[in-house]
């Protein structure tokens, strides 16, 4: 049976008076994937990313529409253009708006426009239990390689926490608890990369890549055959470096996941598409990507192919990347969009006044033939990062859905 495999980071919103281009390099960047509402019986997070708000609010209502307000809370401003309110209860039934005030002036209230389910018209977001609705959800709690570190020191993060086996047991049983707490499906490690720092993690080019190996398995002792245990994976192999080994060993961890969500992208730069499904002239590719997972011994059928949501321009430069959403908003008199590469099977955006390569993306085009040549060499299916890149007709996701549930 044929699965489609996504994990899920809500979309951002932004909040204007009129239609207008926006330059979002103006704006922070939140690199989380929580916008919107996260559910669970007990609590509920809402989070809106409205950078140029002052204030912002949070109205719940008993109905879809009319009906009565039960609650009116403050929004907390967070860093990176967030607002974020925790209720402290089960939600479930109600509904909500989103409302701010910029610059001494309230807007009107708007739903959660990324919400799975809203009232009569779309006029209110539903808070609905999605696993009592889709039985065969699996959710899964991701732990990101990433810390702060206000003096940039290299410390902390998995590398220290793998280091021992102590570490190891105790993350591992802190993982056991909150699944049996909450209720959830399994644990994603996002550990990018043993052997190599940044964010301001450590690492350790002796040690990681075997760590990370224990740290599975000790995962699969604790958490046993029934949960998921899955990882975000590089596009290569584990190799020997200077000083040890960097990135992830795929054959030392495959008896203990269940998949890996393959990171297929981000694999070059402009003037090179950053995605493409086989193409000789970029840095990588999907196609070399399968060849290295299979060289390893990896199963094809547990791997599952990463769709950006974004076009890469540089990864030194600003801007370095931008959303589907903003390349559909990108001035016709200034870019073309939704060139062709036949050679790379995805498309790309082209400066209209020198005809220069900006940035390589994917659209549903490019989805529909990686999806089908996905399942063709016996992958799980399809994934994206981020969900809050597509547009508002939810273009890129629909593509995913149809490339691998009606192939």
């Amino acid at each position: 049976m044929k699965r489609f495999i996504m994990l899920i980071s809500f979309l951002a919103h932004l909040f204007h008076g009129k239609a207008q281009r926006t330059d979002y390099s103006k704006y922070p960047v939140y690199k989380g994937n929580d916008l919107g509402l996260t559910y669970t019986p007990k609590w509920s997070l809402f989070k809106i990313w409205a950078p140029t708000a002052t204030t912002a609010e949070i109205i719940n209502y008993s109905d879809g529409t009319g009906g009565k307000e039960i609650n009116r809370a403050q929004m907390k401003k967070e860093e990176n253009g967030a607002w974020s309110v925790l209720a402290k209860t089960d939600m479930k039934g109600t509904f909500y708006t989103f409302r701010v005030n910029i610059n001494g002036k309230w807007l009107e209230e708007v739903p959660d426009p990324y919400a799975k389910a809203t009232g009569v018209n779309g006029k209110r977001a539903a808070v609905v239990d999605l696993k009592k609705n889709h039985p065969g959800l699996k959710i899964l709690l991701a732990f990101t390689h990433t810390i702060v570190n206000k003096d940039n020191a290299q410390e902390g993060g998995f590398s220290d926490m793998s280091s021992t086996e102590e570490g190891r047991v105790a993350f591992a049983q802190d993982c056991l608890e909150f699944i049996q707490i909450w209720g959830i499906d399994g644990i994603d490690i996002g550990w990018e990369f043993p052997g190599i720092s940044w964010s301001g993690h450590k690492s350790n080019k002796a040690a990681d890549t075997q760590n990370h190996v224990l740290l599975m398995k000790q995962l699969r002792q604790t958490l046993g055959p029934d949960l998921l245990i899955t990882f975000p994976g590089y596009v290569m192999n584990a190799m020997e470096v200077s000083g040890g080994t960097r990135y992830i060993d795929l054959k030392g961890v495959e008896p203990y996941v269940d998949f890996v969500n393959v990171m297929t992208y981000d694999m070059d730069e402009a003037p090179h598409h950053h995605s493409a499904l086989e193409d000789s002239r970029a840095y990588w590719d999907c196609a070399r990507t399968l060849q290295a997972y299979r060289a390893a011994g990896f199963p094809t059928e547990k791997m599952v192919l990463g769709i950006p949501f974004y076009g890469r321009i540089s990864f030194s430069k600003s801007p370095s990347a931008i959303t589907y959403r903003q390349i559909k908003n990108l001035d016709p008199s200034l870019y073309s969009i939704d060139n062709w590469d036949p050679t790379a099977s995805v498309p790309y955006v082209s400066r209209i006044s020198t005809g220069a390569f900006y940035c390589g993306y994917d659209n549903a085009a490019s989805i529909a033939q990686k999806g089908s040549w996905a399942l063709s060499q016996g992958m799980k299916g399809l994934m994206c990062w981020m969900y809050n890149g597509d547009d508002d007709n939810g273009t890129l996701r629909k593509a995913m859905w149809n490339a691998v549930m009606k192939p």
